[in-house]
């Protein structure tokens, strides 16, 4: 890991720590996947970050924003573990831990967005809220046939050009806990990173991923005095 971000990802997994007892656990994200970000902060990859349920949006009652939130969404694919990982897996390990796969969008909070690395990572690479399914829609670990369509207010704005490498983004994530005295575990979900240039969510927007091979989801964010994100999950 970039020294820079070692201490700040201490302390980020110190926090998930003290979240655990009331928040629950639900996993990791891959945080500055974009080759032009790394470049900007002179880091040679991506980075991790942690996913607790009290972000996860499933339908159920809307999530609150501060009132100064800045929103936006992109699109990834969520990986569910079905074992356990060790650092220093091999590429096939890593696939073999991989119980399936399902469509997956993260909101950011951008408000204040810090051009400091050590900053960005003690705010979890900005993250808000995701919306994923509790079980993945296809199991294994292939991505064959998938696309994904993203849309605001139905109106196209991205598509997605090419898919992560599952196995880099498992490998990366385990042995970046292993690292820190932490370990990838079975029923651990994982966003593997954005796939698109963010989208920003104003009040009143809708934004939907439509995933060829893995279904459509979304999110809106309610217009109020307390702006909320409420999940959109469609058949």
């Amino acid at each position: 890991m970039d020294p820079r971000a070692t201490a700040a990802t201490q302390a980020l997994l110190r926090r998930w720590r003290e979240q655990l007892p009331s928040d629950g656990r639900l996993g990791w994200k891959i945080g500055l996947n974009d080759p032009a970000v790394q470049a900007r902060l002179g880091l040679s990859g991506s980075l991790v970050g942690t996913l607790t349920r009290r972000s996860w949006l499933r339908g159920r009652e809307p999530l609150p924003l501060d009132a100064g939130a800045e929103p936006f969404a992109e699109p990834e694919i969520a990986v569910y573990l079905a074992a356990d990982l060790p650092g220093g897996a091999s590429a096939g390990e890593a696939l073999a831990a991989i119980g399936g796969i399902g469509p997956a969008l993260e909101v950011l909070d951008m408000r204040a967005a810090e051009p400091d690395l050590e900053a960005i990572v003690r705010r979890n690479f900005f993250h808000a809220a995701a919306v994923l399914p509790e079980a993945p829609v296809r199991g294994g670990a292939s991505l064959a046939g998938i696309g994904v369509r993203l849309t605001r207010n139905g109106e196209e704005l991205r598509r997605v050009a090419e898919l992560p490498d599952l196995a880099d983004v498992v490998k990366l994530v385990a042995d970046t806990l292993a690292a820190h005295g932490e370990r990838l575990c079975a029923g651990d979900r994982i966003l593997s990173g954005g796939m698109t240039p963010v989208v920003r969510i104003r009040p009143g927007d809708s934004v939907d991923a439509e995933f060829a091979g893995l279904g459509r989801l979304g999110v809106a964010l309610d217009p109020g005095e307390v702006p909320a994100l409420r999940a959109l999950q469609h058949s």
